[in-house]
């Protein structure tokens, strides 16, 4: 068992996952602004990424749709965060150790070529919507 996870990352990933739903909740039009991407700055393609941001803010103002169609892997994200929040306090209040020995355990390689096929459509998506 990996003791410093349970008292110190995994209760430090879930204050700093919830502090910034927070913070995207209580300044929702500060970050539908925000466009910085160091990797399309550099080059001038937008990386899969890109939208992030502003899609989670459409998101949380309830703006499913065009959160969607600014960054679909938006909802993916969003999805699977409060699965892992769960995840580490389940492990916290277990006394467990599962959550990122999980995340490091090497992927299926069907599972990677999936993960790289979703990621390289949403860049494809990206670039196509000239984002």
């Amino acid at each position: 068992m990996h003791c410093n996870n349970l008292k110190y990352t995994y209760p430090a990933g879930i204050a700093l996952i919830l502090a910034g739903y927070f913070i995207f909740a209580q300044t929702p039009s500060l970050f539908s602004q925000i466009t910085f991407c160091p990797f399309k700055t550099l080059t001038g393609i937008p990386c899969p990424a890109c939208g992030s941001t502003r899609a989670t803010s459409l998101l949380l103002q309830g703006h499913l749709r065009e959160a969607v169609m600014l960054n679909p892997l938006v909802l993916l994200v969003h999805l699977i965060i409060p699965v892992f929040l769960f995840w580490m306090l389940y492990d916290i209040l277990k006394g467990r150790d599962t959550f990122l020995p999980n995340l490091k355990k090497d992927w299926n390689p069907k599972v990677k070529v999936l993960v790289f096929g979703i990621i390289l459509c949403n860049w494809i998506w990206n670039i196509y919507k000239g984002l």
